[in-house]
């Protein structure tokens, strides 16, 4: 054999033993209940972003929308122009009391979030036996 096709030998030999580490280590999850706990923890944080988004985007300099009618029509009718040099009216498209309950459920979610990653912690704890050889174990240092 030539140095490169032992080369390339060893690391396909490497590649098979992180495929067969990372597939007990999946395996190991699953006993746990980790995977599970990963997604409901993957699901938490989309929503949070998405709340986060949603209440970020409701400032509370913001006019409500419903408030839009109060004000008078001579200051959204500037003339013959749109560039009017009044400032721009900002809407706020949710009432107060809704943006104060999709933040009361952010914090709920924020919660949950960080109560779940500290279970995910915990039973990551479990320990998994592999055998290794010898030539794997000394290409990770162990």
């Amino acid at each position: 054999m030539t140095d490169w096709t032992e080369r390339l030998a060893r690391a396909f030999r490497l590649q098979d033993s992180i495929a067969e580490i990372r597939r007990a280590l999946g395996d190991e999850n699953v006993k746990t209940g980790v995977s599970g706990l990963l997604a409901e923890f993957d699901k938490l944080n989309r929503r949070q972003k998405v709340l986060t988004e949603i209440v970020e985007g409701q400032a509370a300099d913001m006019i409500g929308i419903g408030e839009l009618k109060k004000i008078p029509q001579d200051y959204v009718a500037d003339g013959e122009r749109y560039d009017s040099k009044r400032p721009q009216l900002r809407v706020r498209m949710l009432e107060r009391a809704e943006v104060r309950k999709l933040q009361e459920e952010l914090e709920a979610v924020r919660a949950r979030a960080y109560a779940l990653a500290d279970e995910i912690a915990e039973r990551n704890k479990a320990t998994a036996s592999l055998e290794l050889t010898e030539e794997v174990a000394l290409a990770a240092g162990l």
